[in-house]
């Protein structure tokens, strides 16, 4: 399974968005308990130590490829049909975890949730998109897969993604649309990591950095 980059993306995915999501919440505990300037110095000293850290990290850089020891160029990534079928994959998914995230709270509220409620419901949303992308690292781990899980995977996060938001939308129900909001957290955590799994997958180390630059370019 540690053969497979998209788990390796799916558990690395998890602490950054158990980062995203913890950090804030210290920050504010902390401002509210030494003040803006103290807490201000202790974030800059948490910042600090993990520079020096990474100053002592040695990163060996990939080799390039190719018979005559040169890593393919710019036009061939371009060329490459994968990179504009993962792009497109990200450029319709961003919208639908940007959309949920901004909108749920307004779209729980009108059915009848009180604003704080529809607050934590929120936060249960990025809770169950951090879960699911540990459940799939963990699950690829202990079934020890390496490759060709992940195409029929997105495909299935993919169409179950479809019900969950049209059920969101025309349902009146609140108890219904609080299960949509937890279950779009569930659906969305997985796909982008996996769908950049299988991107580094695909590409010679040594143009991996051009195929992600346009991954996101045509994505984003």
């Amino acid at each position: 399974a540690t053969d497979s980059p998209a788990y390796a993306t799916n558990l690395a995915n998890f602490f950054f968005g158990l980062g995203a999501f913890l950090t804030p919440v210290f920050v504010a505990f902390l401002f509210g308990r030494a003040g803006f300037s103290k807490s201000l110095i202790l974030l800059a000293g948490a910042v600090l130590i993990t520079g020096v850290l990474a100053g002592f990290s040695q990163f060996q850089l990939p080799q390039a490829g190719g018979a005559e020891g040169e890593a393919p160029g710019f036009m061939t990534v371009l060329a490459d049909p994968m990179i504009w079928i993962l792009g497109f994959c990200l450029f319709f998914y961003g919208p639908l975890e940007a959309s949920v995230a901004a909108w749920s709270t307004t779209i729980m509220t009108e059915k009848g949730i009180s604003e704080k409620t529809a607050g934590w419901l929120l936060s249960g949303f990025w809770l169950a998109f951090m879960a699911s992308r540990l459940a799939t690292a963990v699950g690829v781990s202990q079934m020890s897969l390496t490759t060709g899980w992940e195409t029929p995977w997105i495909i299935i996060l993919s169409v179950v993604s479809i019900g969950v938001l049209a059920a969101m939308v025309r349902s009146r129900n609140a108890g219904i649309g609080v299960a949509t909001v937890v279950l779009a957290g569930l659906v969305f955590g997985p796909i982008f990591p996996t769908v950049m799994g299988v991107l580094l997958g695909h590409f010679d180390p040594a143009v991996q950095g051009r195929a992600v630059g346009l991954f996101f370019a045509i994505g984003g």
